[in-house]
């Protein structure tokens, strides 16, 4: 009876220590996943802000060759009279204007006088004439005369505007005029904020001089993103050196990331340089708040935290209950009969386990089920992978203690190895391949399958994260058939190699070092042979060709 009563104290001491390490754990596993929504997000924000600068500059390339196209036909007009500039500057709008959304074009003798003009599609008299050589960006062009994306200016209506400026020459590369292609940014950014469903506030694209171009206040485009005014109406609080070197670096062509108070809120931030012909352009700042990151996660890990810890409760209850009847048990067998009883702990143990692990299962796909949060995909498969974790982990112990008889009966392998596979959860990283060969053989199905099963899932475990194949070979010899298992992991070091099959013997803190043990012990009980090779890491099974 005393020793009922301490190991009584000894289970509820050791679940409240569990409970108590739990909520530390829960603690600590929340700042990290808090860590890895905003590692994943600087991901997806990297991704995405790369791939709106890219968009971007193939824009501005397709006008650029348009304008090309568009020059070379007014410098051939001055030899042949017939062309009609009119005519393929219409068609140098719309071409432009189906694709992306533009302002005007325009071209321009060589004193920067308009002498052709297309607005909304048709030719206008609106500014013909006009002489824009005191224009900052046609100053710039007319000492540099080469393709020149502008910054943002005021335009000859007032309001802001972009431009992208070509040069035309004649046959003796003299300059006699240029293309303007005149664009209100507003209008012209507005679709990449579609393209990814995002709000007006996350994107903004500023120029050369670090003037907003795209800002979701239209007020702001044309004004310095740091002049005080400014930076006190979108109430963005002083920057530390290290954020404003990073700034800079970004102004210099570095794309980088970082966090910082913008318009009251912590904001996780990329700016990413925009190139076109190897220039800088513009910039593209992304500001995301991290509160918008961790709003949803933090709703559902706290419904998943209460299902946990019911679920303790409810295995803790489950497991006194065993020990108490298993205590009733064990005080009315002889010493002879101990061991007996502590095979029947271990299996019920495990069964016990099973259980609440199948409803943290349902649980988190319900909760899986009820959340379209794409983020938070992972996070459910992480659950699911590590609840197949454990499981396996007790069909490793179930499967070394029970001692059941070879059941014999004929198998196509390679039917019984694509149903071994059909049955696991593959991750969409890890690819497996398996031969077209095939083979009967007399084994017992059932201890094959779970030999096989604990092969591949060695192998998608040494894989983990990374991109990764698996191989399955199947060949028949004259007196023997083997199957190989090739994985593209790290490999097995060399120290430790030979005693992976020991019972026992784990490299991983989650392992129960029987799965190899119980594989090798059922190939050989069918006269068969496993060995393993590194560099690629490769099981090998032999099998008789005729099994008694």
């Amino acid at each position: 009876m005393l020793f009922g009563r301490i190991m009584y104290g000894v289970i509820i001491t050791s679940f409240i220590i569990i409970f108590v390490l739990f909520t530390l754990i829960e603690s600590d596993a929340r700042d990290k996943i808090r860590s890895e929504l905003v590692n994943d997000q600087e991901i997806h924000g990297e991704t995405m802000t790369k791939h709106n600068a890219h968009l971007i500059s193939n824009e501005f390339v397709i006008i650029l060759e348009k304008q090309k196209e568009l020059a070379l036909h007014v410098a051939h007009s001055q030899h042949d009279l017939s062309l009609d500039i009119s005519e393929f500057a219409l068609d140098a709008y719309d071409n432009i204007d189906s694709r992306m959304d533009i302002f005007s074009l325009s071209i321009l003798d060589k004193d920067n006088i308009i002498k052709i003009r297309v607005k909304n599609g048709t030719l206008t008299e609106e500014f013909v004439g006009q002489d824009t050589s005191e224009v900052k960006f046609v100053k710039e062009f007319n000492e540099k005369q080469k393709p020149l994306i502008s910054d943002v200016f005021l335009g000859l209506d007032g309001k802001p505007r972009i431009a992208s400026k070509y040069p035309i020459f004649d046959e003796y590369d003299e300059l006699i005029g240029s293309i303007h292609v005149i664009i209100n940014p507003t209008s012209f950014f507005q679709h990449y904020d579609d393209l990814y469903d995002l709000p007006p506030d996350v994107l903004t694209i500023v120029d050369k001089n670090q003037q907003f171009v795209k800002h979701s206040i239209p007020e702001l485009i044309g004004e310095n993103m740091f002049d005080e005014k400014i930076q006190s109406q979108l109430n963005i609080e002083k920057l530390d050196s290290e954020t404003n070197e990073l700034i800079r670096k970004s102004f210099s062509g570095d794309d980088v990331s970082f966090i910082f108070e913008f318009d009251g809120n912590r904001k996780l931030t990329f700016m990413q340089p925009i190139f076109l012909n190897d220039e800088q352009i513009f910039t593209i700042i992304l500001s995301i708040p991290l509160e918008k990151i961790y709003s949803k996660p933090q709703a559902i890990l706290f419904s998943a935290e209460y299902v946990v810890y019911i679920l303790i409760g409810v295995t803790g209850l489950i497991i006194l209950i065993s020990f108490h009847f298993i205590q009733k048990q064990f005080l009315k067998r002889e010493e002879l009969q101990k061991f007996s009883i502590i095979g029947e702990l271990s299996a019920r143990i495990a069964h016990d386990i099973r259980n609440p692990l199948n409803n943290i299962k349902l649980s988190a796909d319900l909760v899986s089920r009820k959340n379209s949060d794409e983020k938070l995909k992972p996070y459910f498969e992480t659950i699911d992978k590590n609840i197949s974790r454990i499981s396996h982990q007790v069909k490793d112990v179930l499967d070394f203690l029970r001692k059941s008889p070879i059941k014999k009966e004929q198998v196509n392998i390679k039917v019984m190895i694509d149903n071994v596979i059909d049955s696991i959860q593959v991750p969409a990283n890890i690819s497996i391949d398996v031969s077209d060969c095939s083979f009967n053989a007399n084994v017992d199905k059932i201890m094959m399958e779970s030999a096989f099963s604990n092969l591949i899932l060695n192998s998608i475990q040494i894989i983990g994260d990374k991109n990764g194949k698996i191989t399955v070979s199947i060949k028949e010899k004259d007196s023997q058939h083997s199957i190989t298992i090739e994985d593209s992991g790290e490999g097995i070091d060399s120290k430790i190699i030979d005693k992976i099959f020991d019972p026992l013997f784990s490299t991983k803190m989650e392992g129960t070092g029987l799965g190899l043990a119980s594989v090798k012990a059922i190939i050989e009980a069918h006269g068969g042979t496993i060995y393993v090779k590194n560099n690629p890491t490769t099981f090998t099974i032999t099998l008789p060709k005729i099994l008694d």
